[in-house]
């Protein structure tokens, strides 16, 4: 028989290990891989899910001052993790619903930790074998999440090239470089200094992005720095306007760490300037990390986590991309 209850998580009586330590108890040793995925994004309000004194399921609250959907000030749930059992969620997300009411909240977003920036929506189905930066969940939590009360706010889709056909853009480099624009690798010396270039780009184009929200540098720093053993400076491209010094675009792929035989990448961030000069710049950055992939050995490139509105997916059809996988983001009027 089940007496579910949730309490808040608490530094001084333990809850705290406990909460980090169920989600491995949920997957088992699956879950060392997507460690990182598992911990706090930042300040939350935890709840822990009992039946009795075993752990059934948890989640967080966060609260970001500048997250805004369809003019009300919205609440997150992330770290979401539950056991497949109706009443078990019910429980556990109706008190979360309480909790951010007491907080002022009227709309309530997930799976999200906070932001945009941090690890955020479910994935609509497991056919596919995950890829590194994909997160772990369980298939079931988008029917506990609907059988709730949430509903699809966003969608987003990742596709994969396994052709690897380039060429058909390169000749844009000419062009670019009469414009005093050239396209070069990220400088391995000098990672933080480039990291900022992108920071302060992202920071200008993504702002029309759904759900943007601002960082500072400092936690842009903080969400790419643990990056830098994975960099291959061939898989990092910066387009750089001369007669500016600032960036025109850039393309930011990583391996998939999740790859045996290590010939897949991901495209993680593709942006541009969007002044009307810097036109082709995703096609040309595209087509020259398709080339460069191609060079060492990549068979797949998969062209992650874009809004299914993204110019990129049109970017990622022209480089053969073919559809993944879906991901949903939900939210629910409290």
């Amino acid at each position: 028989m089940s007496n579910y209850h949730t309490i808040i998580v608490s530094e001084e009586d333990g809850s705290y290990k406990q909460f980090n330590n169920f989600p491995f108890e949920l997957y088992g040793d699956i879950a060392l891989q997507f460690k990182n995925q598992f911990a706090l994004s930042g300040p939350a309000t935890c709840l822990l899910l009992l039946n009795e004194d075993k752990i059934s399921g948890r989640l967080a609250l966060y609260e970001n001052k500048d997250l805004v959907y369809n003019n009300t000030p919205s609440i997150t749930i992330g770290n979401y993790e539950c056991i497949d059992d109706n009443k078990a969620s019910a429980i556990l997300l109706e008190s979360a619903f309480d909790l951010a009411r007491q907080k002022g909240y009227k709309y309530i977003i997930g799976p999200m930790n906070g932001s945009t920036w941090k690890n955020y929506r479910f994935m609509d189905d497991q056919t596919n074998p995950l890829f590194f930066t994909e997160n772990l969940h369980q298939p079931y939590y988008t029917r506990q999440f609907t059988e709730n009360g949430f509903g699809a706010i966003s969608n987003y889709i990742s596709q994969v090239d396994t052709k690897l056909v380039f060429g058909k853009f390169l000749y844009l480099n000419e062009r670019f470089k009469q414009e005093n624009i050239q396209i070069r690798s990220i400088d391995m010396d000098n990672l933080e200094k480039e990291l900022l270039l992108l920071y302060d780009l992202c920071s200008k184009v993504f702002i029309h992005n759904f759900l943007y929200t601002p960082i500072s540098a400092k936690e842009f720093l903080d969400l790419y720095v643990p990056l830098m053993p994975l960099i291959n400076k061939d898989l990092i491209l910066l387009a750089e306007d001369r007669t500016n010094n600032k960036l025109a675009g850039f393309i930011f792929a990583i391996p998939n760490l999740f790859d045996e035989k290590k010939q897949s990448i991901i495209v993680k961030t593709l942006a541009r300037n969007p002044a009307r000069k810097y036109a082709g710049i995703t096609q040309l950055l595209c087509d020259m990390i398709t080339q460069n992939a191609s060079e060492n050995h990549i068979t797949k490139i998969y062209h992650a986590f874009m809004h299914v509105n993204n110019k990129s997916i049109n970017a990622s059809a022209k480089f053969s991309g073919h559809d993944f996988r879906k991901y949903t983001l939900y939210g629910k009027a409290i």
